[in-house]
């Protein structure tokens, strides 16, 4: 978890941003993906903010919902399943995900950014 911390560390600031994608592929590659969800949401954002691979984030944030169903940063990753589709273009998917976030987090921290994308999810709430 310490070497998880370290990634995240460096993701943080922006001076070494740089330098986690390849400290949390490392991370993965050591330790394995099965146990460490935090490491899919970290990739997932890492490879939408940086390399705007938005299939690659999609799955990443699939698998940490999947292996996180209860984690406190849940509510970000549906969220960012959402972003990467809208971002990439794929209208029906990113309502899909829109609707299934406003669903489980109606008074969510994103709820706005989506319903101001796509206005005619308001009947979720």
């Amino acid at each position: 978890m310490a070497s998880l911390a370290h990634c995240q560390g460096l993701y943080e600031s922006a001076e070494t941003r740089y330098l986690s994608a390849r400290c949390l592929t490392q991370f993965m590659s050591e330790h394995g993906d099965e146990d460490i969800a935090e490491g899919h949401l970290l990739i997932g954002i890492l490879r939408m903010d940086f390399a705007n691979d938005y299939p690659a984030a999609k799955q990443a944030f699939e698998k940490f919902l999947a292996r996180a169903p209860d984690h406190a940063d849940v509510e970000l990753a549906r969220y960012r399943l959402w972003l990467a589709s809208t971002e990439n273009g794929d209208i029906h998917e990113a309502i899909e995900h829109g609707r299934d976030y406003l669903r489980r987090h109606p008074d969510g921290k994103y709820a706005g950014k989506i319903l101001q994308r796509f206005p005619q999810l308001v009947s979720e709430l």
